[in-house]
């Protein structure tokens, strides 16, 4: 079943967009991270797995196969007098060989416990990816919504919740499936009227001014929270214009905005501003994950 999916680019806002829904009555499903994410377990109420007990019968039984081994191998099977040890008793050997029992048991704890967490994940070799983008292994966040899971809330009303909270993209799809990106409900600004001699007399003394809204351009790869300021400090404030600026021009305000934003390539922001600036979400998704996390 198709779940939706807010994508952040910072785990600070996605922790308190999670919040924010759950404080609204919203059951959050998941939270997909490249790295752990302090505290969010306390938010979206995840329970605590049977993992520690794994690893209790993992070492258990290392532990075991230690003991019995040097049972078998000092005791019955070869005994030898190495250094002056005794070997003819299980108790006398035990003092001298703790430390290969306690090697071995952390050993078998440890190996037990990473093949049980590639297959409790499905991230063992050859196994298809389960998280909703690849993005969430680089540097985005995902937080999942399962709508069954939400009856008294309407999809549409789910989306509205998460623009709400500052995801670069809101999307859905079932794990396999390619993604199809929602748009929350367009909210009406009412503007105050002006009269026809006060609008002439403006138009007549002064040139018309550009009132252009701002798009968020996150939502193009490689560009984040700064560099969308510093673009829009810089006139580009929408995916229209951002697809009419050459990558030389882009470079440049990078360039004056300091050393640190020098390392960024910008070849492929205005081609996939123009897939944004014409509502093309699905195609543009597609090129992103060509890039290859826009690097």
């Amino acid at each position: 079943m198709k779940k939706i999916y807010g994508l952040y680019t910072d785990d600070g806002i996605l922790s308190k967009g999670a919040q924010a829904l759950v404080d609204s009555g919203v059951h959050v499903s998941d939270v997909y991270s490249p790295f752990p994410i302090h505290g969010i377990e306390n938010i979206i109420g995840m329970k605590w797995t049977r993992l520690a007990i794994c690893a209790f019968i993992y070492g258990l039984t290392g532990l075991l196969i230690a003991l019995s081994g040097m049972w078998w191998f000092m005791g019955i099977d070869w005994p030898m007098i190495i250094g002056g040890k005794p070997n003819f008793k299980f108790y006398q050997n035990l003092p001298a060989f703790l430390p290969i029992a306690f090697e071995f048991t952390v050993l078998c704890a440890a190996h037990g416990m990473a093949i049980t967490y590639f297959i409790r994940n499905w991230t063992f070799p050859g196994s298809a990816p389960r998280n909703p983008d690849p993005r969430t292994t680089d540097a985005h966040f995902a937080l999942e919504v399962d709508p069954h899971m939400n009856h008294k809330f309407s999809k549409q009303d789910i989306v509205n919740m998460l623009a709400k909270t500052g995801p670069v993209e809101i999307f859905e799809k079932n794990i396999g499936e390619k993604a199809h990106h929602l748009q929350p409900n367009a909210q009406v600004i009412s503007k105050p009227k002006q009269s026809a001699v006060k609008q002439s007399a403006v138009s007549a003394s002064s040139p018309k001014t550009s009132t252009s809204k701002k798009d968020d351009l996150t939502k193009i790869e490689g560009i984040g929270p700064k560099i969308c300021a510093i673009l829009h400090d810089n006139g580009v404030l929408t995916f229209d214009m951002l697809s009419k600026t050459s990558p030389d021009k882009i470079k440049a305000f990078l360039h004056a905005a300091g050393p640190r934003y020098k390392m960024h390539d910008p070849g492929s922001w205005p081609k996939q501003a123009d897939l944004a600036a014409h509502g093309k979400w699905d195609e543009l998704k597609d090129l992103q994950d060509k890039l290859d996390g826009g690097k």
